[in-house]
């Protein structure tokens, strides 16, 4: 079979497998890599740079690297050859602070056809490197760029976003929206904010601004007050159910897509990431010099309080599907598909409600 039959039969065995074998037949249907470790911003929620999260209280905390050009290329080559459908350019801070991002970006769209990024926006660091004009240069290759919009105010988003500018993203994002490149908006839900979000859907209106809203529950990493057990959404909060729909109702409107979650309480909610996806990311408890090699699934509390440091190196495997099989998370599907923890703190997330201890 040619490589594209071979794609249309992972997203089968991808469907038949998912949540039933410890051992699989496709590769990861995602792969994040992250290029750099620094970040301008100090934002509530963050495990990697937050002000409440120092202190030894989180295990990916100001962890410092900056993935070279040749590895990157590595990996993508490694990820394209081994059928990964989509690999994200990403960072545990802002990806823009590496210098070799746009070669990154060229090099993922000469593979893979199109390129996706996250970014904060920092203004000085996109005229400094005259980035903006760059990524728009680029628009036809670009599948689609991601940032953080958790609330449509201003004076919330800047207690949120610490050291970010609700007035120059918009800029950047009308002026992206208007060379037609598609915008995700990822939008932290919590007891706390919720009622602000329909804001965000007002300003995307108002500045004409096309963007999809991933409204997510918060990981509650237990930081801070933002991160805390008690400001999750839980069925019980109806109020912000209701908001929701209307939010939703209210983005079909103007031709916005709106995804928004369950709440955490919610029995519909599985843990699916160990046959979805897979990240590069540095954590406490690798060398320092395997940074930008190791794998994690995601910054889930089992990677970020637990013992998920790490689930193997990259350039120990020869392939995509060696990695994705080995033992380590071979032996965490096998806990889940038993139906128990495969880290103590899975108790304190969302999807692994359906787990036991």
């Amino acid at each position: 079979m040619d490589r594209q039959q071979l794609i249309e039969q992972d997203k089968i065995s991808y469907q038949n497998e998912r949540g039933k074998k410890a051992v699989v037949s496709y590769p990861p249907r995602w792969m994040t890599l992250g290029i750099s470790g620094n970040c301008t911003n100090r934002c509530l929620f963050c495990s990697y740079h937050s002000e409440d999260a120092r202190n030894g209280k989180s295990n990916v905390y100001n962890l410092v690297y900056k993935m070279s050009l040749q590895h990157a290329k590595e990996y993508i080559d490694l990820c394209y050859k081994g059928r990964i459908p989509h690999v994200h350019i990403c960072g545990s801070g802002e990806p823009f602070l590496n210098k070799d991002i746009m070669p990154m970006v060229d090099y993922m769209i000469e593979r893979y056809g199109k390129a996706s990024f996250q970014s904060n926006f920092n203004e000085s660091i996109m005229k400094r490197g005259d980035y903006i004009e760059q990524i728009i240069e680029r628009k036809k290759d670009i599948a689609y760029i991601v940032t953080d919009m958790h609330t449509g105010d201003e004076s919330s988003f800047h207690q949120i976003k610490k050291g970010s500018s609700l007035t120059y993203v918009l800029s950047v994002l009308k002026l992206f929206s208007k060379h037609g490149i598609t915008l995700h908006g990822p939008c932290i839900l919590t007891r706390s904010n919720y009622k602000e979000i329909p804001k965000i859907i007002e300003l995307l209106i108002a500045n004409e601004i096309q963007m999809d809203l991933l409204i997510t529950g918060i990981y509650p990493h237990m930081f801070n007050d933002f991160t805390s057990m008690e400001n999750v959404y839980q069925s019980s909060d109806t109020m912000i159910t209701d908001m929701l729909n209307k939010v939703v109702q209210l983005g079909k409107r103007f031709g916005i897509t709106v995804t928004i979650p369950q709440p955490f309480d919610s029995p519909a909610q599985h843990c699916d990431v160990f046959w979805d996806k897979i990240q590069v990311w540095p954590t406490v408890g690798v060398p320092k010099e395997r940074y930008h090699e190791n794998l994690i699934p995601h910054a889930c509390n089992a990677v970020v309080l637990g013992e998920m440091a790490s689930l193997g190196y990259l350039s120990d495997y020869e392939s995509v599907m060696d990695f994705w099989n080995n033992d380590i998370i071979v032996n965490i599907r096998k806990k889940i598909l038993a139906g128990k923890y495969p880290d103590s703190f899975c108790w304190s997330c969302p999807h692994a409600r359906n787990l036991k201890p």
